[in-house]
């Protein structure tokens, strides 16, 4: 049996090509879905990652630049494509009005969608985020840290503390979804990397400078990720838990994510912390 037929059999009755990048469309939402990779490898343990795009939408990139790890690790990768039209605010999981879609309950229907038709496993997956990206998923994961081993948020432009004194989306308090405070303990202990290069230090017009966020969470990426992480950790301690948050400075790297990629190793860092359990079988 070749490499790409055993990655077949581990997946089932699965159709998907093996090996290269395909695109799948959520029928249930017509205009979203996601860029997959299954491994010719093989697929262990379970092992899916979900790769969320900044604000540019390079979804297919983000899946692409991480083909060759996910042979080495042997993961699935999901990258859900969040257009402009359908999600322009999908980093704060909000919408407006009834002409935007829900990014939560969209990714929700997604991963469902990808597990039924494909008998693939997304219970337990391993996340990064870069850029509107990481906002995405740490504040998902706030609501859903079950659904995750590990995961990496890269250079996010601002984070939502654990703090219910104040209002979501900066903190925990008046907006936030109930699960939120109800799954904080949970949160708290999962294995996260906050990882901002170490030339991620303009004031850039992407990055949101109201004086409510520049107050409580400085004024670039490497501040706020490093504000963020001891937040974590002191509200863990408060709760008389250990948080798994770690901060990392990515020598080198601004804030592109193609050049940190491909000169910085960004890819590899990501790798390292979400696989350290190691490959050997």
């Amino acid at each position: 049996m070749s490499a790409g037929q055993a990655a077949a059999a581990m997946i089932g009755s699965c159709t998907m090509p093996c090996g290269r990048m395909f695109f799948h469309a959520l029928d249930a939402l017509p205009g979203f879905g996601a860029f997959i990779y299954i491994p010719n490898a093989g697929i262990r343990d379970a092992r899916a990652t979900v790769l969320v795009h900044g604000i540019t939408r390079n979804a297919a990139e983000h899946v692409l630049r991480f083909a060759a790890l996910a042979e080495k690790h042997q993961t699935i990768l999901v990258a859900p494509l969040f257009s402009r039209a359908l999600f322009p605010r999908y980093q704060t999981l909000g919408f407006r009005n009834q002409r935007w879609a829900q990014p939560e309950a969209a990714m929700d229907t997604l991963l469902d969608d990808l597990q039924a038709r494909y008998a693939i496993d997304l219970s337990a997956m391993y996340g990064f985020g870069f850029s509107g990206g990481a906002q995405f998923l740490h504040r998902y994961a706030m609501r859903k840290p079950a659904q995750f081993r590990r995961m990496v948020i890269g250079a996010a432009g601002w984070y939502t503390f654990p703090d219910s004194d104040v209002p979501y989306p900066r903190g925990i308090g008046e907006g936030a979804h109930t699960s939120v405070a109800e799954q904080l303990p949970a949160y708290l202990r999962l294995p996260i990397q906050v990882i901002v290069g170490s030339r991620d230090n303009r004031c850039d017009a992407a990055l949101n400078q109201s004086t409510d966020i520049r107050r409580q969470q400085g004024r670039t990426r490497i501040g706020r990720g490093q504000r963020y992480v001891k937040a974590l950790h002191e509200r863990a301690a408060a709760l008389g838990l250990a948080s798994g948050a770690v901060f990392l400075r990515l020598p080198g790297a601004g804030h592109d994510f193609s050049e940190a990629m491909l000169r910085h190793g960004l890819g590899e860092q990501v790798a390292e912390f979400l696989f350290c359990d190691g490959d050997a079988a």
